[in-house]
């Protein structure tokens, strides 16, 4: 081989290698174009992911101030948000028995005070009305007065005392 022919194939070498400039830069834009697109896309569909389930979650706890105790919250990301709905179900749930049980207490209450005060009224109506003649009569009458209304004051006195537990005033 002669020294024309080693020049040449040494210059298609060294030829070959020589990359321009310009084909670094538009390989270099195009590689972070499509990394720009990649991340802009696993970004908006973990974005999306994410706050779909807590606008969700925000619609289920709007019902609960509203009183709505029914429907359980489904999320099923496990995850930190899946823990959340969990917890507020678990809430939801413990706010759906006081309120039953405060609406047990309170018929239960009105209930024994229309008694007392019907016990009252019957037996006053009965003194007016001359119903109870002799002393004996009426100051047993009087008596069972007298006895309501103490049932009446200690049972006034337990509902404040209880108002104070409930609002810590003790």
């Amino acid at each position: 081989i002669n020294e024309k022919e080693k020049k040449d194939r040494n210059d298609k070498e060294k030829k070959d290698l020589d990359v321009p400039p310009m084909r670094y830069f538009f390989a270099l834009a195009l590689l972070f174009v499509a990394a720009l697109l990649i991340s802009y896309f696993v970004g908006f569909i973990l974005s999306r992911n994410i706050s779909g389930n807590l606008i969700k979650l925000s619609g289920y706890v709007k019902k609960i101030s509203d009183g709505d105790y029914e429907e359980e919250i489904i999320i099923k990301t496990k995850d930190e948000i899946q823990d959340l709905a969990d917890n507020i179900n678990l809430m939801k749930n413990k706010i759906k028995i006081s309120q039953y049980s405060l609406k047990e207490f309170t018929s239960t209450v009105s209930h024994e005070i229309k008694n007392m005060l019907t016990v009252i009224q019957g037996y006053s109506e009965g003194i007016k009305s001359g119903i109870y003649k002799g002393k004996v009569d009426i100051n047993d009458a009087l008596q069972k007065i007298i006895s309501k209304t103490k049932d009446l004051e200690n049972l006034t006195n337990s509902l404040l005392l209880l108002s104070k537990v409930e609002n810590n005033f003790i």
